[in-house]
């Protein structure tokens, strides 16, 4: 789960790293407000998004603190719909604008914390150079630093980060007390990704300008505050209204819904669908404890998207059987009176009494034993129906 950068500020500030003034904006009648907060001449507008680059698209603009120019530009942000080069083609609702002081500075840093899992530590990334394009160009240069969260940070530790950063030993307090407090906030948030882009110097101490949190979606029986706050708008709708029935759910950008049991039957299913010349629309796992609302609810959440042109069930029987699955999807058939075709495949436990329950579905729904000859047909009738 992202957070808003207003709400990734906030968590900085309650462990007393600076960061710009600020106010939220949610009404432009509040504009008045924003004016007298401020000394500065410059503000930035930042569209409260779930997506980086938004500078070049739009999300972050530079205005003149003067009512005419906030007005006008604030008033434009607010209510628009923004597309980026990390949001797939879909655009993301601007329901929130940060308004904060334009800060000049000659030198800023990237830094960030992640899991390392291959050295099952926690990763501190660093750059001399940050911005929006800071992900996109080789020309960068990073460097690593792991740190033992049992150990914390060390005066070592500090020492090699600032002289990778070619920084004077006169910052070494304050470096080891920011590190030390982004560790903190990584570990006790459950974050998987704390993201500073950029961090400046100014008047002698660290200030953070953006700030980029995500918490781990494991951890809402810790951060329940967190997750209450998340801003769902944010999300595709449909993969929202899949965690409501703890459905692995992620959408993609094809035309063929497919309904899986197993996280790795999925993934394979969705490979030899694009070998075979296919396009998966999502990956859905509907778990090895599906119940027959978790199978129905699948079928409505992929038939929700209109790409969806035929649906592919792939199922491996095992706690889960077959014929549980069956009587489902003939039952969904019947209530909710669809004829989109369904492609089924069925191994295992109550494979065979499956595919005599199917056979109630003569018009609409297909069984093949074999997983090629399976995704061969569901590809087949997504290209017949486009």
């Amino acid at each position: 789960m992202y957070l808003h950068e207003y709400q990734s500020k906030e968590i900085l500030k309650r462990h007393n790293i600076l960061v710009p003034r600020s106010i939220l904006v949610e009404d432009i009648n509040t504009i008045q407000t924003i004016k007298s907060l401020f000394i500065s001449d410059k503000l930035f507008l930042k569209a409260q998004i779930h997506s980086g680059s938004r500078a070049n698209f739009g999300g972050i603009v530079l205005v003149n603190n003067d009512f005419n120019d906030l007005y006008s530009k604030l008033n434009e942000m607010l209510g628009s719909k923004i597309v980026t080069n990390q949001t797939c083609g879909e655009f993301k609702l601007v329901k929130k604008v940060l308004v904060e002081e334009f800060i000049d500075f000659s030198r800023s840093f990237y830094l960030s914390l992640f899991i390392n899992r291959a050295d099952e530590n926690i990763c501190f990334l660093f750059s001399n150079d940050s911005g929006g394009s800071i992900e996109s160009s080789s020309g960068k240069k990073f460097f690593t630093l792991n740190i033992e969260p049992l150990f914390g940070i060390s005066d070592y530790n500090v020492k090699y980060i600032l002289k990778k950063l070619d920084l004077d030993v006169f910052l070494f307090n304050k470096m080891k007390v920011l590190l030390s407090s982004f560790l903190d906030i990584f570990i006790s948030n459950d974050l998987v990704l704390l993201e500073i882009n950029p961090l400046i110097i100014k008047n002698d101490d660290f200030l953070c300008l953006d700030a980029k949190f995500e918490v781990d979606d494991n951890s809402f029986f810790r951060q329940e505050d967190l997750f209450i706050s998340n801003d769902v708008t944010q999300y595709d709708f449909l993969e929202v209204e899949a965690k409501k029935y703890n459905l692995s759910y992620i959408s993609l950008e094809g035309n063929i819904g497919c309904i899986v049991n197993g996280a790795g039957l999925a993934m394979s299913t969705m490979d030899l669908i694009n070998m075979k010349n296919g396009s998966p629309a999502n990956f859905l796992d509907i778990g090895g404890d599906a119940t027959e609302d978790r199978v129905f609810n699948a079928i409505r959440i992929i038939l929700l998207n209109n790409r969806v042109n035929c649906v592919f069930f792939n199922i491996f029987g095992g706690i889960v059987k077959c014929d549980f699955i069956a009587h489902s999807i003939v039952k969904f058939i019947k209530l909710m009176k669809i004829n989109i075709p369904i492609v089924v495949r069925f191994v295992g436990n109550k494979s065979d009494e499956a595919v005599l329950i199917l056979s109630e579905c003569k018009n609409n729904v297909f069984f093949e034993s074999d997983f090629t000859t399976a995704v061969e047909k569901v590809v087949k009738i997504s290209k017949e129906l486009k």
